[in-house]
C-alpha cells in the first residue's frame, strides 16, 4: 500500500509516548510504502522542527529519505498528471 501522509498525522505519530505512534512504527516495520514530494519534505522540515527541533526533523526526515520504503518518484509523476 502506498501513503501520503498528511503532516499532522506525521507530527502526533513520531514521538514514543504518543498514542498514534503505532504509524511510525508500521512505517518502519515496511507495513505501507511513504510517498513524498520535496514540497511535502519540506513541510514536514518546517512543522516538525517548529514543534520539536531542527534536530529532531532532521532525524525523521534522514529515516524517510533512507527508507527502502519510501518513494520519491511520486513527484515526478505527480508532476505528470498535472
Amino acid at each position: 500500500m502506498k501513503v501520503v501522509l498528511d503532516t499532522n498525522c506525521l507530527l502526533i505519530s513520531v514521538q514514543a509516548y504518543s498514542d498514534f505512534f503505532w504509524l511510525w512504527k508500521a512505517f518502519h516495520y515496511k507495513k505501507f510504502v511513504l510517498c513524498y514530494t520535496t514540497k511535502i519534505l519540506n513541510e514536514y522540515d518546517e512543522i516538525l522542527s517548529q514543534y520539536y527541533s531542527s534536530a529532531f526533523a532532521e532525524q525523521v526526515i534522514e529515516a524517510i529519505v533512507n527508507a527502502p520504503n519510501s518513494d520519491n518518484e511520486f513527484q515526478e509523476r505527480m508532476q505528470n498528471i498535472l
